[in-house]
């Protein structure tokens, strides 16, 4: 049976979200009708009335019920379908790259998952809907958030107003202890060393009747799992020195590389640094302008030097006089390194144990050439600017969100959350 579902595209694979047609046809095409109890299979299950009843509903495994909701805003799990690797399982983590089409390598080679583990929830209302909940657990916080911050992203421009004029619906915030987005059938949340991935489905419902029970379903479903996972909702300390929304960050404009990170296999960009001990990146935008800002912290001034050497070995790098203890000027490829890069600049400074750097946005070069069409800073600007983050941003301790509870998501929320504001 063809499942109606808005999933989130896999990594790198950059495919876009597709919603399935109504009315497709039942598998075997002769109207059998469905058996008693629920199954399931690689494709999904269905619901009956019986979703929330305990033979069929809970979680047996101990370590997954410490975590997860046996029910949530009208949805139960189900003990038919799990699937589990890792920790604590019979089956080796390394083993899930046979169950995702392409998309296992990252959790296991570039984020070093510990557990990974799929079920489903069924709605004790629509007997077709239901939510797959997948979650992942990592021996650091910071390799869940990073991870996190991959996902929300999408290896796509995060900027509202360019997801819009692509026909993509800007994540919104779900007020949480961690940090929650929800997309368009789908949602993400961060909390502690896990990450967990939802997507809505409903083989009856039309795709505009899918999104609205998404929306009305998912951030109610996000907030039961944040509060049973619990645990630190303490951003990395890179994170935390990064421009906030107000000051031009867009939401969801994240990127964080965690101190243990294998860069996947496809993913290339024109600044393509080597920091050890990890990095943050934020995607800014204001008055027309884009740029991106990159933050380092360490807890020592040489270790922060060796964080600033990065950025000397780039092509055309010189120094920069009068800019916090130590600054450097540096250009780099933009968009590959092939015969149609795009040259780049960007400054990078270092205060202390604090290194920024603020650069050209590659998703957003623009033409230098063409009046109105060049969304790029001056050199001026962009030292200007570094001055400014270098005197003000200070590492230290930031929840990602209000403890307290608060209303669930809707479309125009703020994205408050993901790094705090």
């Amino acid at each position: 049976m063809q499942h109606h579902r808005l999933a989130l595209t896999t990594f790198a694979l950059l495919v876009p979200l597709a919603v399935a047609c109504k009315g497709a046809p039942g598998s075997d095409g002769k109207g059998t009708p469905p058996p008693p109890a629920v199954t399931a299979s690689a494709s999904g299950s269905a619901a009956t009335k019986g979703a929330c009843d305990a033979a069929a509903s809970g979680i047996d495994d101990p370590k997954l019920a410490a975590l997860l909701p046996a029910q949530a805003a009208g949805f139960c799990a189900q003990k038919a379908g799990v699937e589990s690797y890792g920790e604590g399982t019979r089956k080796k983590v390394e083993d899930i790259t046979d169950v995702i089409d392409g998309g296992g390598d990252i959790y296991v080679h570039s984020y070093f998952a510990k557990r990974w583990d799929r079920l489903k929830y069924h709605d004790q209302q629509r007997p077709k809907a239901e939510v797959e909940v997948t979650l992942s657990g990592y021996d650091r916080p910071e390799n869940a958030y990073g991870f996190f911050a991959e996902r929300a992203v999408s290896d796509a421009d995060p900027d509202p107003e360019v997801m819009k004029k692509q026909q993509r619906r800007p994540l919104q915030s779900i007020a949480v202890g961690g940090v929650g987005a929800l997309g368009k059938g789908h949602a993400l949340l961060w909390r502690d060393k896990y990450l967990v991935e939802l997507d809505y489905i409903d083989d009856d419902a039309a795709p505009d009747e899918l999104v609205a029970a998404a929306d009305q379903a998912l951030p109610k479903i996000v907030q039961a799992i944040d509060a049973k996972i619990g645990g630190s909702t303490q951003l990395p300390l890179d994170v935390t020195i990064l421009p906030s929304e107000v000051e031009g960050r867009v939401p969801f404009g994240v990127e964080y590389v965690p101190p243990r990170y294998a860069r996947p296999q496809g993913k290339s960009q024109g600044l393509s640094l080597a920091i050890p001990g990890g990095w943050a990146s934020a995607f800014v935008a204001s008055g027309g302008k884009r740029w991106r800002v990159i933050a380092v912290t360490r807890d020592d001034k040489e270790a922060a030097k060796d964080a600033l050497g990065a950025f000397r070995k780039f092509e055309g790098a010189v120094p920069l006089k009068d800019v916090g203890d130590e600054a450097v000027y540096f250009t780099f490829p933009a968009n590959g390194t092939g015969p149609g890069a795009q040259k780049a600049e960007g400054v990078a400074g270092r205060d202390g144990g604090v290194v920024i750097a603020v650069l050209d946005e590659e998703l957003a070069l623009g033409d230098p050439a063409v009046k109105g069409a060049n969304p790029r800073l001056s050199k001026d600007e962009k030292i200007a600017r570094l001055k400014v983050l270098l005197a003000t941003k200070k590492p230290g301790i930031q929840p990602a969100a209000p403890s307290s509870a608060a209303p669930a998501a809707t479309p125009g929320a703020s994205a408050s959350a993901q790094n705090g504001k």
